[in-house]
């Protein structure tokens, strides 16, 4: 009915106090999300099956085979690689930096057929590869036929 009368609705029609403040908090929100990528950026994996297992591969480069950690915990695959930036004094000018120095990391959900106890990785030339097993696949009983009965048996 207001609407009607006014054209506008004349209790919540100028809410541009609220999009200001709604403004602020996404511009907000997006400088936090570009530091926390800054501080923590997600690690790319390539995840493959085959007949023996799983290979999980990432690459790293830059990084040292002392700065990347692994662990499998409870159906879970997580990587992470840290790496610091060295102090040098020096006279030249800074013009432009590119290369990241921060922390990556990335966790996984191993399918129910890995074998935690059967994990085994190698780091070379900046490419980590993380072989899981498949645990042995036990006889699964099948449907059975039921056999159906009278009441009066």
């Amino acid at each position: 009915m207001a609407v009607a009368l006014f054209g506008h609705d004349p209790f919540f029609g100028d809410l541009s106090a609220f999009n200001v403040f709604d403004n602020h908090l996404d511009r907000r929100m997006q400088q936090l999300q570009r530091q926390a990528e800054a501080g923590m950026r997600s690690l790319a994996l390539d995840v493959t099956e085959n007949d023996a297992g799983f290979t999980v591969a990432a690459d790293l480069p830059g990084y040292n085979k002392d700065d990347v950690h692994l662990t499998v915990h409870e159906g879970v695959l997580s990587i992470t690689a840290e790496r610091k930036q060295e102090e040098e004094t020096k006279t030249d000018k800074e013009w432009h930096r590119e290369r990241f120095h921060g922390k990556v990391q990335r966790s996984v959900q191993l399918p129910e057929t890995a074998d935690e106890s059967a994990v085994s990785a190698d780091f070379t030339n900046g490419v980590l590869k993380v072989q899981i097993g498949k645990k042995a696949l036990e006889d699964k009983p099948g449907p059975r036929r039921i056999d159906i009965g009278s009441a009066s048996e």
